[in-house]
């Protein structure tokens, strides 16, 4: 699985959790993307930069590092099984 696309599941699934839209993420958090470049991540579409990457972690209210986690766990066990509550749980006390 890609990196964008195990980010874009991520991302949308953080969506449906929060029920947020793309621009309350950003207005939200104050992060420093445009809603049309978190569209196109969002839809697979884009791959950020590490600098933008640190912008969508702070648009979903975690570091970086939380995210990149996330991503990866979701890369190594595909997306059906992303990721399992209680290690989401640990995630938070990183």
């Amino acid at each position: 699985m890609l990196f964008r696309t195990a980010l874009s599941w991520v991302i949308s699934e953080y969506r449906k959790e929060t029920r947020y839209t793309l621009r309350q993420m950003i207005n939200n958090t104050k992060a420093v993307i445009s809603h049309n470049y978190l569209w196109e991540v969002e839809q697979g579409k884009k791959q950020p930069s590490s600098e933008l990457l640190e912008e969508i972690a702070k648009a979903m209210g975690m570091n970086t590092a939380e995210l990149v986690i996330k991503v990866g766990i979701c890369m190594a066990g595909g997306v059906p099984d992303y990721p399992p509550k209680e290690l989401d749980e640990t995630l938070v006390n990183l």
